[in-house]
């Protein structure tokens, strides 16, 4: 082959070579034919195109072409392709879960790139350190790292696909923290430009979360049919790990649904995929949803063996959202044993794992990392509104001048109207930066209160679980006194009054004047009744305020039938619409 062919071959694969790894035998054919012959940078590229193809496919074969790209990279004294190449180490090293030496090998190629003045590969670095903060479960910094690269996307007006990405991340961020509505909208506007560019790979990719945003919101049958639609175009296109993933959270609808049957065939199948292609921590992930499907079928020893594993995976990879939800499914696995100081143990990790996670500090600080974005850019686009009066302005003055006639009374008319636009405009300005400040305020204590709620249900739930298999654990033995000391220890934790002094005051400070309003409206309201007023219009389930009041089923819809007496509400007329009109 002519060197003037080879090299054109070689240009137009660099520019055609797709975004996302895919084991196209063809081209993956004609690359290392050209391989053979090929040296120096020409040499180089190939490679990199032959470990992009790989790496998503078959890590193993892409460490291969990775290693003897850096063995070129020693003989040329090229720092852009010794940049980019440090990129590519880091994504091999996320492939595998090693997210601690990832993060710092993106560190490394961030630097080198700010060093030569590439703002937008910046920007792609950022990008990807965010995704290993996000996956070992340090949500602020990611946020924060995620921000940083929408900003420079901004700044450098790049395409929407680009911008696209970032929304994707931002999303998958906020959807972390269990903001699965806001987590949506971030999806929606990346779903509608890669609809309408016609990116089948991102659209089906990006519909696949929103499915996972819509499983967590209990909308099943909505979920289900965007996953299945996801699975086949994974499994045409050899996507392993998305394969393995998709098929790991129909499992767990299934699960969901106690067709546990089926949930273990999908996710036997998803972990048979994911530990030949896969990475560590959805191996750990699946491991444990297989775990409590066996629990579920009460195939203990099974359940207890695929949890530990995942503890272990969890542990060695650093990711702690996975780690928490271990060691709470063991909790339960342990129970069920009648293992039940193993079990009360495990639920203390569990609970300390969240709090840390989960803090009230790192949800703030989430909170106001997003504020801060949105802030900054509404200050951009005032900057460029006043760039533009000025301009005008200018414009203005040169009329003046070529009329002078009119200049005075120009002048004056100009002078006046922009004195009542520029008052006008501060006081639009001040006001809209005031109401931005008091929403963002009521949806942060709107979000810490239902944190706040759906823990303290989740608590009363075990506890309440654990007191009832120590109580009939107690009813066989012939001497009860530890039970008894259990069962006072939960029965404390549970009637705490100050969970519901916390509970109230957070309460107040999202729906201002409730209790007020309605002992106006109702004098005779008893406060166990403006207590159950209160989580009604938080809109919880019923099974949700059996566990926080203490009471079953049963004694709530007693408690709601007392309730509409004594409110002299028509049998037509909703409960939920009187409490919700406060």
């Amino acid at each position: 082959m002519k060197v003037k062919n080879f090299v054109i071959l070689v240009l137009c694969l660099l520019f055609t070579s797709p975004a996302i790894a895919q084991e196209d035998q063809a081209k993956v054919d004609s690359l290392q034919e050209l391989l053979v012959n090929a040296k120096d940078t020409a040499r180089l590229e190939i490679l990199r195109l032959l470990f992009i193809e790989y790496i998503y496919v078959d890590y193993q074969k892409a460490k291969g072409y990775l290693e003897e790209e850096r063995e070129l990279l020693d003989k040329l004294d090229r720092p852009d392709l010794f940049a980019r190449f440090k990129n590519e180490e880091g994504i091999y090293y996320s492939v595998i879960s090693e997210n601690e030496t990832a993060l710092a090998t993106f560190e490394e190629a961030k630097g080198l790139y700010q060093t030569l003045g590439n703002q937008e590969r910046v920007s792609a670095l950022l990008n990807n350190m965010s995704n290993c903060q996000r996956r070992m479960g340090r949500y602020p910094e990611a946020l924060e790292l995620q921000m940083q690269s929408l900003k420079i996307k901004e700044e450098l007006q790049v395409d929407m696909d680009k911008l696209c990405a970032s929304y994707w991340n931002i999303g998958n961020i906020t959807g972390d923290i269990g903001n699965y509505t806001e987590s949506n909208v971030w999806y929606r506007k990346a779903e509608v430009y890669y609809d309408s560019a016609g990116l089948e790979y991102d659209l089906a990719q990006v519909r696949y979360n929103i499915g996972l945003n819509l499983e967590e919101l209990d909308s099943l049958d909505q979920a289900l049919p965007l996953f299945e639609q996801a699975m086949e175009y994974y499994e045409a296109n050899n996507f392993y790990n998305s394969l393995a993933g998709g098929l790991d959270n129909i499992g767990e609808i299934y699960y969901k649904q106690g067709r546990y049957d089926k949930a273990q065939s999908f996710l036997e199948r998803s972990l048979e995929i994911s530990e030949v292609n896969g990475e560590k921590s959805l191996i750990g992930l699946t491991k444990r949803r297989l775990g409590l499907v066996y629990l579920e079928q009460g195939k203990l020893r099974q359940a207890e063996t695929y949890i530990k594993d995942a503890i272990d995976i969890a542990q060695g990879t650093k990711t702690r959202k996975n780690m928490i939800n271990d060691y709470k499914a063991l909790a339960q696995v342990h129970q069920a044993q009648g293992r039940l100081n193993l079990a009360l143990d495990e639920f203390m990790t569990y609970d300390s794992l969240k709090s840390v996670v989960w803090s009230e500090e790192n949800m703030e600080k989430l909170n106001e990392l997003e504020i801060k974005y949105q802030t900054e850019k509404k200050e951009k686009e005032l900057a460029l509104q006043e760039k533009q009066i000025a301009v005008l302005e200018k414009e203005t003055a040169t009329v003046r001048l070529q009329r002078f006639g009119l200049i005075a009374g120009i002048l004056l008319l100009g002078l006046i109207f922009g004195a009542l636009y520029y008052l006008q405009r501060q006081k639009i300005r001040r006001q809209i930066q005031e109401k931005e400040k008091l929403d963002a305020e009521l949806e942060f204590k709107r979000k810490e209160l239902t944190s706040f709620t759906l823990q303290l249900s989740h608590k009363n739930e075990i506890l309440e679980d654990l007191k009832d298999k120590i109580k009939a654990l107690k009813a066989n033995a012939p001497d009860t006194r530890q039970y008894n000391r259990l069962i006072n220890t939960i029965d404390i934790n549970i009637k705490d009054d100050t969970n519901w002094e916390n509970f109230k005051r957070r309460f107040e400070e999202v729906h201002k004047d409730f209790n007020k309003n309605i002992k106006m409206a109702y004098p005779k309201i008893t406060s166990n009744e403006l207590r159950l007023m209160a989580l009604l219009k938080m809109n919880l389930s019923s099974k949700e305020i059996a566990t926080l009041l203490n009471i079953s089923q049963e004694g709530v819809k007693k408690a709601r039938q007392r309730l509409r007496k004594k409110l002299a509400l028509q049998p037509q007329m909703p409960l939920e619409d009187v409490v919700y009109s406060f």
